[in-house]
């Protein structure tokens, strides 16, 4: 598998105390990889590292072989989309918000492209009409999921995506982050719940105090 996402020695340190030292990772194409760890232990602030919204302290991390310095945040959002636990929800309906990214770009969503992304991420098609700051969280996170497949990013970086769901959402959810996969995205979950990522495939990884581990078999 190809590397996508690298991080290199990765650190974080804020007012003078650590919560990220010495990380080094790989987020592969058409891999799952889970990042698991008690509450506090670091993840959030990782997946922000790798989503480039949190600046590092010490570290490299480069996409495709090139520092993410070099390359602008728009392209950037382009290539790597970041699915918070409470993904922000844009004014109007939620076919607004599927098309919102797109618009940033000049572009439009094609007709009927609404109900195939909203299928794509297990909502109904007539969930398009709905207003998208009156749904559910579980919802919100089903749309921000649709949304950001508009944009055809090479990567998904997940917060907790399973927090909010109901059992019948967490196997939606598990079964269209394998189709990713399987089309080659690279996808990187951090949860403090080992068990919501039990059914998904790709190596697990524990954090713990701010640094990375394997997880024991």
């Amino acid at each position: 598998m190809t590397t996508l996402l690298s991080g290199r020695r990765l650190g974080v340190t804020l007012a003078g105390k650590p919560l990220l030292a010495g990380i080094d990772l790989d987020l592969r194409r058409g891999e799952i990889l889970r990042i698991v760890g008690a509450s506090g232990s670091g993840k959030s602030t990782l997946l922000r590292v790798l989503a480039t919204l949190q600046p590092l302290s010490a570290g490299t991390l480069t996409y495709d072989g090139q520092d993410v310095a070099r390359l602008s945040p728009q392209t950037f959002r382009r290539l790597v989309a970041f699915i918070p636990q409470r993904p922000p929800m844009a004014g109007g309906t939620v076919a607004d918000n599927l098309a919102l990214g797109l618009s940033f770009r000049g572009e439009r969503l094609q007709e009927g492209g609404a109900a195939a992304l909203l299928q794509h991420a297990g909502l109904p098609a007539s969930f398009a009409a709905r207003e998208a700051r009156t749904l559910s969280g579980g919802e919100q996170l089903r749309v921000a999921l649709a949304r950001a497949l508009a944009l055809a990013p090479q990567a998904f970086l997940l917060d907790e995506p399973t927090a909010a769901l109901d059992d019948q959402a967490s196997e939606a959810l598990v079964k269209l982050l394998r189709s990713l996969s399987v089309a080659g995205a690279a996808i990187a979950i951090v949860s403090h719940d080992p068990r919501s990522l039990q059914a998904l495939p790709g190596p697990q990884l524990t954090l713990a105090g701010g640094r990375l581990a394997a997880t024991p078999p």
